[in-house]
């Protein structure tokens, strides 16, 4: 009978528990249930945002494919004005990066609408082996010799003379010109007139530049005021950028140095962010305003040089390289070429050349009186050492440079090589046939008179 109450007793204590169980369970189930449609009401929104990101990611990277199409479709399609490019430089003369680069810059002021007159011209030098710029600013109105017309005339003339005379490219006789005044061999060119700068800039978004001191000139007027700009650091528009380059009341060489500004200021807007996005409008635009004889892939190297260069050289035309005389037709400058070369060399002077501190002897062999001197100092001007300048004979049918030791001097006969326009030979481990003293031996022959 004890058995049989245990037994029972235990069944209905059991009987609760269970219940209790079975309750427990339920609940379990319910807040089970509501988590895991919570869960996957989470998963579902979570799943969305990671959509319309991927979405947006796509969105963005479709943007930037469109707008390099269109930037390369421009790039390719666009060319620049035909009548100013040169058509004679062939592929191989192409410059790639390899060496320097000297270029001309001509502004023209075309506010005579018979006339061009050049109101700016600048020398850019490019060295991408020491990754530096140099800006030189020569006086338009520097009286040259132009030897094709056996005529002396301003260079600020020179550019509408051409015209005058029916020139294929005006601009290569200005190019001549200042070749001859500086002995710099320049192989490329840029014109550019007021309207083009003024648009260049405001397709920029401006451009900045320092100003050293108060300006004032009251030949330059806008909407009737006159033209004044204090001292500090300003984003210049098209017409206040013009304004700036032009004002001449403070004396020339104060134009000068807010030229170069002007001209460091446009390098390093054409290579900004903000550029890069307008690069299309940009481009389009170039090829409209200037004229040159640059390709465009010298142009986009050229533009990865200007964003990436480390050191910037200036100078320009000094007052003490110059003979200043007033006459009918205004000032003319009368330069003093010892002081000029001075005020070229910090500009040009090649330190790879200087480096190799060779002794370099020059020996003229033709008939032409001068021509030692003359080529002397295209060489001096970029940091050649030449000890002596004599003449030789006889005469050889080709200008031909000796060294002493094979290799030892290479950037010093490149630079000798780049400097002349004739073809010329080069005789490693040689020596001419008279006494000479130096590292590298140039004698001149017959094929300069060409």
């Amino acid at each position: 009978m004890k058995n049989i109450f245990t037994k029972l007793k235990r069944k209905l204590k059991s009987i609760p528990g269970k219940r209790g169980k079975r309750k427990g369970l339920s609940r379990f189930s319910i807040f089970s249930s509501s988590r895991n449609i919570l869960n996957r009401k989470g998963r579902f929104q979570s799943g969305i945002k990671n959509m319309l990101s991927i979405l947006l990611i796509l969105l963005v990277i479709g943007s930037i494919i469109a707008w390099l199409s269109v930037t390369i479709y421009k790039v390719v399609s666009v060319d620049f004005e035909p009548d100013y490019r040169d058509k004679y430089v062939e592929k191989s003369q192409e410059w790639r990066g390899e060496g320097r680069l000297n270029i001309l810059l001509v502004g023209l002021d075309r506010r005579e609408s018979e006339y061009a007159f050049c109101d700016a011209l600048i020398v850019i030098m490019i060295d991408p082996f020491d990754r530096s710029i140099g800006i030189f600013d020569i006086n338009p109105d520097t009286l040259i010799y132009l030897q094709k017309y056996n005529k002396n005339i301003k260079l600020r003339n020179l550019y509408n003379f051409g015209i005058l005379e029916s020139e294929e490219i005006p601009v290569e006789l200005l190019l001549e010109g200042v070749e001859d005044l500086i002995s710099i061999k320049i192989s490329r060119y840029v014109v550019v007139d007021e309207e083009g700068i003024m648009r260049i800039a405001d397709t920029l978004g401006g451009v900045y530049v320092s100003n050293t001191s108060d300006l004032s000139d009251k030949d330059i007027s806008d909407n009737g005021k006159n033209f004044s700009l204090g001292k500090g650091n300003f984003r210049l528009g098209g017409q206040d950028l013009l304004n700036f380059l032009r004002a001449d009341d403070d004396g020339v060489e104060s134009k000068f140095l807010r030229q170069i500004a002007g001209t460091e200021g446009l390098f390093k807007r054409s290579v900004s962010y903000s550029a890069i996005l307008r690069l299309p409008n940009f481009w389009s635009l170039l090829s409209q305003e200037i004229r040159t004889n640059l390709s465009k892939k010298e142009i986009m190297r050229l533009g990865i040089m200007f964003g990436q260069y480390k050191d910037l050289k200036t100078a320009f035309m000094s007052i003490e390289a110059a003979e200043i005389r007033e006459g009918e037709s205004g000032l003319t400058v009368l330069p003093i070429f010892d002081e000029l070369d001075q005020d070229i060399q910090r500009v040009f002077i090649d330190n790879r050349v200087g480096k190799e501190q060779a002794r370099v002897e020059i020996f003229n062999s033709t008939n032409i009186r001068g021509l030692g001197n003359f080529r002397t100092r295209w060489l001096k001007n970029i940091g050649i050492d030449v000890i002596r300048v004599g003449d030789a004979s006889p005469t050889l049918a080709k200008t031909t440079i000796y060294t002493r030791e094979g290799g030892e001097y290479p950037n010093t006969i490149e630079a000798i090589d780049k400097s002349f326009d004739e073809e010329i030979e080069v005789l490693e481990g040689e020596l001419p046939n008279f006494v000479c003293t130096g590292d590298v031996i140039v004698v001149l022959g017959a094929n300069v008179e060409d």
